[in-house]
């Protein structure tokens, strides 16, 4: 009997990476329908109630990575959302890591192409900052969010970003971005400030 029941669980493993091989790596050869439905929209073909464990999804565009999605387990609850548990989102930009999202349960959304958590969730972007925050609403495909509850952010690297804004008014290219960076910071605590008043 459990010599069955595991052989059943690896056809049903070898099913579920074939799916989610031919959405997403094979995609680049496809029509723009079957491009629609990569990266987490490829769940939706899971079958309900049914938990996929280790799950990782590449996402291409352009034959580029654009991002891979890891997670401990997804589950489909319905017809258009996923319950998702322990889920990192690494987003790429000419194969250099830019930012990781980090959820301990989320539900997506197929619909609407959201992520909705309310746990913890971190947003990290390698050499700039770390947000943490109770709750978050993430668009996946304008890869930007909002955190409410309590939100916390870690800023790297500040005072040298603010040194390199004092020291000159020669602004160079990466003095430029440094500059911009934090003022945009400046500004939301600013906003922070003024909401807490």
């Amino acid at each position: 009997m459990k010599t069955k029941k595991t052989l059943i669980q690896k056809l049903f493993f070898s099913f579920t990476l074939f799916v989610l091989l031919k959405t997403c790596v094979f995609s680049d050869n496809v029509s723009n329908n079957a491009q629609e439905d990569e990266g987490l929209k490829v769940s939706k073909f899971m079958p309900l109630n049914k938990p996929n464990i280790r799950v990782k999804i590449p996402q291409f565009k352009n034959g580029q990575l654009d991002c891979v999605i890891r997670a401990e387990e997804m589950t489909r609850v319905d017809e258009e959302s996923v319950k998702i548990k322990n889920m990192e989102i690494d987003f790429f930009e000419d194969s250099t890591k830019q930012m990781s999202v980090v959820f301990l349960n989320a539900k997506y959304n197929f619909l609407n192409n959201t992520l909705d958590s309310n746990d913890k969730t971190q947003v990290i972007r390698p050499n700039y900052f770390t947000l943490m925050g109770d709750s978050m609403e993430f668009d996946v495909d304008k890869k930007q969010g909002r955190m409410t509850g309590k939100v916390r952010m870690v800023i790297k690297n500040s005072l040298e970003i603010t040194r390199k804004e004092k020291k000159s008014n020669y602004v160079g290219l990466n003095e430029f971005d440094a500059f911009f960076f934090s003022r945009g910071i400046n500004s939301i605590l600013d906003a922070l400030k003024n909401t807490r008043r």
